[in-house]
């Protein structure tokens, strides 16, 4: 599965979807969340891979949630967008 940024609902303060970069952008505020709605055909283990970037002291707690599961993780600092 691909969740693009191009096909999310997108909830929140500050986030957006940029078109020119194709990507979600301005995480600033903790009521930020972008959500996709997908059918599985098949229940099993997944891999989950997030793709961000994040400029110098920049990072945060990020979470990724299914009707009956979730994760936790934290974004660190990649040097720039």
């Amino acid at each position: 599965f691909y969740l693009l940024p191009e096909h999310a609902e997108i909830f929140g303060s500050t986030l957006v979807f940029e078109p020119k970069f194709s990507n979600l952008g301005y995480w600033r505020s903790v009521d930020d969340r972008a959500e996709w709605e997908l059918e599985v055909a098949k229940p099993g283990n997944y891999d989950v891979w997030l793709e961000y970037a994040l400029p110098p002291n920049a990072g945060g707690e990020f979470i990724v949630e299914t009707a009956d599961a979730r994760l936790r993780g934290r974004s660190e600092s990649t040097g720039s967008w």
